[in-house]
């Protein structure tokens, strides 16, 4: 018995000594093989070879010891040796027709990584890296396996700005070493904006003397408030050349982005005489984007444009040198001598579809493009198809959707805003949430978004965007990027047919353990406990299912507590909630709890009713219609959370069927302002009542005065009281404001209403 013992002792401790590898990694491979029962086991005979002369190659060798040390605590020797037993062996040779495809091979005897070139053995690395889980002083084991992997787009991009909140050289480095881990492949580094002028140009000292520099930033957003605080910085042309280097080392491209016409505060208040007027102006305090045009028509401007350019290609040795241009129109050239003389000049007229002036600037930029294509670079722009086009060589276009830059024969990278822009909210929650920029860009937007199938011939990539106005440290931009960035890099690099939401989060558990090893700051709302909420009209209930990643145990209370181990756990049952409530839940793994999700239910007599609308609300602010009126449920300060309704031209009109005769004496709803987004307050509300449905009697009318702020943002909350009534049928007209008033910059054009919640007691 102690014999029989001392043998199961030791098998545990050998099961608890190894752990195995897992191929289920992000993004997801091809093609994934099992080939033989057999498994590789790391010991003192493991090695990592590449081939003799190499040294990209050693460089990747390197970055796969440097990775198997930090996950297991071993440092195994790198070689320059062919057929050596035991090896981990790197090399070239693959044929196929993709420059990034690799062959990653486990058997018994050995592993080898074979690619099309360096950068498609680097990829191997890094799918062999993050098969493999933690295993500090434990036994590592490869299952055999045969991995044939090759990437959807050649380009993977994310871009990043600096303009308006710079990063230090080593956060960029690690930014890098976060695209590398995810099989990105290209750096585009917002490097100039209104906000501020960040690489160092030796012709032009005044960029950074003085066009670094902002006297102060704005607090929040929308707002006439600001910090007092100088901010400033730039990047040398020596530090640039190390960003770049350290980039190429892990075959990632850095692709600069330099304003050349538009986004320009910065550079008139360096150098005044490049722009349309006399005016001073001094490098922007606020977010604005549209300000900060350069004189198209001056002469000097296509000198400073062309010498800036020729320094930036001296340290970017990329193939596509990104030249803004995605804000570029100003009146100011309708005015200026310079640029009205170059119009006749050109002889240039306007037409159906561009202005003369756009013309000039399209010409412009025109000039620009084949500088650069005369020195071996290619233009990347987000607008450059305004106006009339005589651009020879590619131009790539960055836009919303590139719709238009197709129709004009051009390459598109697709950079969605409603899917890629990182720097929006990631969680409806948006009270738990950092600032951010107006918009909800969730996990399973990022993860299920295919482009149009018409278009998708002409896209060469697809790029995430971290707009840092919101994002002041790297501590949030990592926070900002992580997971989403894991969501797009699998829509980046694999096959349409084999992404699954579902198999995606199951394999986001493992890949944040590596988030966790390398101290990567990183959003948890993959493992927030959801809610689906359903109205339930027959039993006057609103249904609650809970759900959370995987198996973890759900614990809820619904009196405000907050949810503990030792609260109510969820057993999958819908919960039936019938009156006022504040439902708390949280979901708890491996000792760590997930964000507290939190709902306040108020009923009242329209809460789970039946109700009809009128008029459709705005397509792009349905979300779920009529029954956000009745839910229970109120909306927070985003309008975009997908708990408000919007309407713009019609009336919100909202005919609430009570089922049977009810007294009734007030209503309520909340409206949303937010006037520089032409969001404005309801105009009246008006409230009638009806037993049939057929024949409605008035009950009140209630007018609201307008605030006359152009950046006021503000919930209302609308009460109207009233004498008692019975009534089965309440019928609710909010009406919008109509034409935007005078002082506004949307003058004359219709008003935007949003509500969410409708209370009747």
């Amino acid at each position: 018995k102690i014999f029989l013992l001392s043998l199961l002792c030791i098998f545990a401790l050998s099961c608890e000594m190894t752990q195995e590898a897992n191929y289920q990694i992000i993004p997801l491979p091809r093609e994934v093989n099992h080939i033989s029962e057999g498994s590789y086991v790391f010991d003192g005979q493991t090695v990592i070879t590449y081939p003799d002369g190499n040294f990209k190659m050693k460089q990747n060798a390197k970055f796969l010891a440097s990775y198997v040390a930090d996950i297991t605590g071993v440092d195994y020797p790198v070689e320059a040796r062919a057929g050596q037993p035991k090896a981990i062996s790197l090399e070239l040779g693959l044929n196929d027709s993709s420059p990034e495809s690799y062959t990653l091979r486990v058997c018994e005897d050995g592993v080898s990584i074979v690619g099309n070139s360096e950068a498609a053995v680097f990829y191997g690395v890094q799918s062999l890296r993050k098969s493999i889980p933690m295993t500090l002083n434990q036994t590592l084991v490869l299952p055999s396996i045969e991995i044939n992997d090759t990437p959807r787009y050649a380009y993977r991009g994310a871009m990043l700005d600096v303009a308006r909140h710079r990063f230090t050289v080593d956060e960029i480095k690690k930014f890098i070493d976060m695209l590398a881990m995810h099989n990105i492949n290209t750096l585009h580094w917002h490097l100039t904006d209104n906000q501020g002028w960040r690489v160092e140009i030796k012709k032009y000292p005044l960029l950074t003397e003085i066009g670094s520099k902002r006297k102060e930033t704005a607090i929040g957003r929308n707002t006439t408030k600001f910090d007092g605080k100088p901010y400033g910085g730039f990047y040398s042309q020596q530090q640039v050349k190390d960003i770049v280097k350290y980039a190429a080392q892990q075959h990632i491209t850095v692709i600069p982005e330099i304003s050349i016409s538009d986004r320009a505060m910065a550079v008139l208040a360096s150098y005044p005489e490049l722009g349309c007027g006399k005016d001073t102006t001094e490098v922007s305090t606020n977010w604005d984007g549209s300000n900060g045009i350069l004189c198209v028509g001056n002469n000097k401007t296509l000198k400073f444009a062309k010498e800036v350019l020729e320094e930036i290609m001296d340290i970017f040795p990329s193939k596509y040198i990104h030249i803004g241009d995605n804000d570029a129109y100003s009146e100011k050239w309708e005015n200026c001598n310079k640029c009205r003389g170059k119009v006749w000049l050109m002889k240039l007229k306007k037409d159906s579809l561009s202005t003369a002036e756009h013309k000039l600037h399209s010409n412009f930029m025109a000039e620009v493009v084949t500088f650069l294509n005369e020195n071996g670079r290619e233009a990347v722009s987000s607008e450059i198809a305004l106006g009339q086009r005589s651009v020879s060589g590619v131009t790539t276009v960055v836009n919303k959707e590139g719709y238009r830059a197709v129709v004009m024969g051009d390459d598109v990278i697709i950079s969605p805003s409603n899917v890629a822009d990182f720097n929006s909210y990631q969680s409806k929650d948006i009270d738990s949430e950092p600032l951010a920029e107006i918009g909800i860009v969730e996990i399973p937007t990022v993860y299920d978004y295919e482009p149009s199938e018409v278009h998708n011939k002409h896209i060469i990539g697809l790029q995430a965007n971290l707009w840092t106005e919101y994002i002041p440290t790297f501590e949030q931009l990592m926070y900002m990027a992580l997971p989403r960035i894991a969501a797009i890099a699998e829509n980046q690099w694999s096959r349409p047919e084999s992404k699954n939401y579902d198999d995606f989060l199951a394999r986001m558990v493992r890949m944040i353990q590596k988030y966790d090893l390398y101290d990567y700051n990183y959003a948890m709302h993959i493992f927030d406990v959801k809610a689906k909420m359903t109205i339930n009209t027959p039993m006057n209930v609103i249904d609650v299912e809970l759900s959370t990643l995987g198996d973890a145990p759900i614990y809820y209370t619904l009196d405000g507590r907050e949810p503990t181990v030792n609260s109510t756990i969820y057993d999958n049952i819908p919960l039936l909630i019938r009156k006022n409530c504040t439902l708390k839940a949280v979901s708890i793994r491996l000792g760590k709890s997930s964000r507290v999700f939190t709902e306040y239910l108020d009923f009242s007599e329209a809460t789970t009713k039946k109700i009809v609308l009128t008029y459709d609300p705005y397509p792009a602010h349905t979300y779920e219609g009529a029954k956000l009126l009745i839910d229970g449920i109120s909306g927070g300060p985003n309008y975009k959370s997908g708990k408000w309704i919007g309407y713009n031209q019609n009336s919100l009109e909202a005919i609430v069927d009570f089922g049977l005769e009810t007294s009734i004496s007030s209503i309520s709803f909340n409206t949303i302002i937010n006037n520089s987004d032409w969001i404005f307050d309801a105009k009246s509300v008006e409230v009638s009542s009806s037993f049939d449905s057929m024949k409605y009697n008035d009950v009140i009318k209630v007018e609201f005065a307008q605030n006359e702020k152009a950046d006021l943002i503000a919930i209302r909350n609308h009460v109207v009281d009233f004498d008692s009534i019975k009534a089965r049928y309440v019928r609710i007209n909010i009406e919008p404001v109509g034409a935007l008033p005078e002082w506004h910059a949307g003058r004359g054009k219709p008003g935007f209403l949003f509500v969410d919640e409708i209370t009747i007691k």
